[in-house]
């Protein structure tokens, strides 16, 4: 999991005016409201101030990271504020604190020690906080966050999911996958319920992603894949294969098609009722040295839930993901997790 993953615009104030410890507490908790984090302010506003009586979550530097587990909590978020003028944040070191972020975790399990452990990794660094505090727009600051977790955590595998049949194209023009108002056509809306692009225009519509990726995070993705695997269809196959040479990627296969990295098959028959314990173990328990698992898991943000229907099987795939029994059964039978930066290129 990611910060930015909790993280979104609509929970993030720059330069914000506050200067008092209890206008911090409520600016970050409108914040987490504003994000559809939590769905009762004065009783998550409880668990927060129960947390701070017991210390200050001032951690010093310039740094506070008020949490707390609630009921009130809708879904997992994190809000953040910089205060250049500082807030009186009851800090160990007696400096203000510029630096506020917020971590709102449901009642079960321990996600804040996680999130807050990855907060201070990255957050100890000075020129970081000094990126943070100079970011004047949302999207500087979330892209510092970024490139400050892909460093410090550089085993995170983060590929891109090229789009063909949903959203709006990065390059305007194209006539072989668009409507007549500019946006992706959808996968219902072609005769035979799937796109059928043109290879120059999805070779420079894909570059055109696989460009931006890069230009946000600062480093290539660590393979290719597509959404509802649009790459994989045999018409465009092509397009795929060449610009996986031409970054020298590997890609998501089902069949191998690419001839540049190792095949890795993939398994993603894990839809809707499938996510269970069951069908995750004998996914695992196959013959082979190595497989991709596919799966959708995610926090629901209001963004997500206004594009897809499929939001509630993702909450339960994550819950399954990370409950103790699949760990169990990953640690009990040797099961290496990996991503695609670990797949050997072919000589």
């Amino acid at each position: 999991m990611r910060i930015t993953d909790l993280l979104k615009k609509e929970s993030i104030e720059l330069n914000s005016p506050v200067s008092t410890k209890q206008g911090a507490i409520d600016k970050l908790i409108d914040l987490q409201a504003k994000a559809g984090n939590i769905s009762d302010k004065n009783a998550y506003k409880k668990d927060i101030l129960a947390r701070e009586q017991m210390s200050s979550t001032a951690v010093g530097d310039g740094i506070a990271i008020p949490h707390a587990k609630s009921e009130a909590v809708r879904q997992p978020g994190l809000a953040a504020i910089t205060a250049p003028n500082g807030v009186d944040y009851e800090s160990m070191d007696g400096k203000p604190s510029n630096i506020l972020f917020m971590i709102a975790a449901p009642n079960d399990g321990d996600l804040h020690l996680e999130v807050l452990s990855r907060l201070m990794t990255i957050l100890m660094d000075e020129e970081f906080r000094r990126n943070l505090l100079a970011a004047d727009t949302k999207e500087k600051f979330l892209k510092a966050i970024d490139e400050k977790e892909a460093e410090k955590f550089p085993h995170l595998g983060v590929g891109i999911h090229f789009v063909l049949t949903v959203g709006r194209p990065l390059v305007e023009g194209a006539k072989s996958y668009t409507d007549k108002d500019g946006n992706f056509i959808r996968p219902k809306d072609y005769p035979d319920g799937q796109p059928h692009a043109d290879k120059d225009e999805l070779y420079t519509e894909w570059k055109a992603q696989m460009e931006k990726f890069i230009a946000i995070t600062g480093h290539k993705p660590t393979h290719i894949d597509s959404h509802h695997h649009v790459h994989l269809l045999p018409w465009h196959q092509e397009v795929a294969i060449r610009l996986a040479k031409e970054y020298d990627l590997p890609m998501r296969q089902r069949d191998q098609i690419l001839d540049t990295y190792e095949y890795i098959r993939c398994d993603d028959r894990m839809y809707g009722d499938d996510a269970n314990y069951d069908f995750v173990t004998q996914a695992f328990s196959v013959d082979e040295e190595a497989l991709e698992f596919m799966c959708h898991p995610a926090y629901i943000d209001q963004r997500l839930y206004d594009m897809t229907s499929y939001c509630l099987p993702r909450m339960k795939e994550l819950e399954l993901i990370l409950s103790p029994e699949i760990r169990k059964f990953i640690e009990d039978n040797n099961i290496e997790l990996i991503n695609f930066s670990n797949v050997k290129k072919i000589k």
